[in-house]
């Protein structure tokens, strides 16, 4: 690594880390209203939801805004959802962690059950949540989201397609870096919140295998 390229890895990771405390520019909305629409949200989890499944958000924090402005404005996180314990595996700045729906919702601006297209049977969506566990505890990629990746560490994006690595074929080549966005690449949308204040609620033809 060249000294101009680890130096803006150094930056990039103190600017995340700094903003990862701090809360951005989208407002959320009173309350009352916001606890409302987080019940709505875990129900539509729970009712359209498959356990390894993607959950794609938008957040409220500084680096939500900074991570959703580059990479297309639209999604900043992502996680995989093992609906049994009502959890998702997530990957933040903190490190890779299991979160419960709760907490998670109460997060997220906008949510968005992606259906990937590895995850044929529940089997195989239970084997994705497995290999995302075992990874708990180990620290996030920060450098991995400018394309420099760091062993054992994981971005966000990063761990849930990790979680399906036993059923990507060799042929696939996925880039270096994926964003949140990308990540519709290679899954359907099964459940759109819609942002808050704004719901759209939108059901995309979610099966019932399990």
């Amino acid at each position: 690594m060249n000294k101009t390229v680890r130096i803006s890895a150094i930056i990039l990771t103190i600017t995340l880390m700094v903003s990862c405390y701090t809360r951005g520019y989208l407002a959320s909305p009173p309350p009352k209203i916001m606890a409302k629409q987080d019940k709505r949200m875990i129900n539509a989890i729970k009712t359209y939801g498959r356990t390894g499944d993607w959950i794609l958000v938008r957040g409220y924090l500084k680096s939500s805004d900074f991570i959703a402005d580059v990479t297309g404005g639209v999604f900043s996180h992502a996680a995989i959802l093992d609906r049994e314990l009502n959890q998702v595996i997530e990957s933040d700045h903190t490190g890779v962690h299991a979160t419960s729906l709760n907490v998670f919702t109460e997060e997220s601006h906008r949510m968005v059950i992606v259906r990937p297209k590895w995850r044929t049977n529940r089997k195989a969506g239970k084997m994705a949540v497995e290999q995302a566990r075992k990874l708990i505890g180990k620290p996030y990629n920060f450098t991995g989201l400018i394309g420099i990746p760091t062993p054992n560490s994981y971005y966000c994006s990063e761990l849930v397609t990790h979680a399906y690595k036993a059923f990507i074929h060799k042929s696939e080549k996925l880039p270096k870096v994926i964003t949140p966005l990308e990540l519709l690449n290679w899954g359907r949308i099964v459940y759109d919140s819609g942002v808050r204040g704004v719901p759209t609620d939108s059901v995309m033809n979610s099966d019932n295998d399990d």
